[in-house]
């Protein structure tokens, strides 16, 4: 709504340091955020609970991007590898 402030829906907690990147995608009935960072890891979260479902990683630098394909099951990440 214009002219209203938007409240925090769910805080995902794990990464160090800058979250670069967000995606989303839906796998069977679940709903899940990828998120990428400066801390080198690539995380899927439940969107649901906010848990922390998988971990990818440590690429060997910040990862600056992440795509899910229209499959929604794959995902590519870009780093400074």
């Amino acid at each position: 709504v214009a002219g209203k402030a938007a409240a925090d829906k769910r805080t995902f907690a794990g990464h160090q340091g800058t979250v670069w990147s967000v995606a989303m995608t839906k796998f069977g009935n679940m709903d899940f955020l990828i998120s990428a960072g400066e801390d080198t890891q690539v995380r899927v979260w439940d969107l649901k609970t906010g848990k922390q479902e998988l971990g990818f990683g440590p690429h060997p630098r910040l990862v600056r991007s992440v795509v899910v394909a229209p499959d929604g099951e794959t995902v590519f990440t870009g780093s400074h590898d």
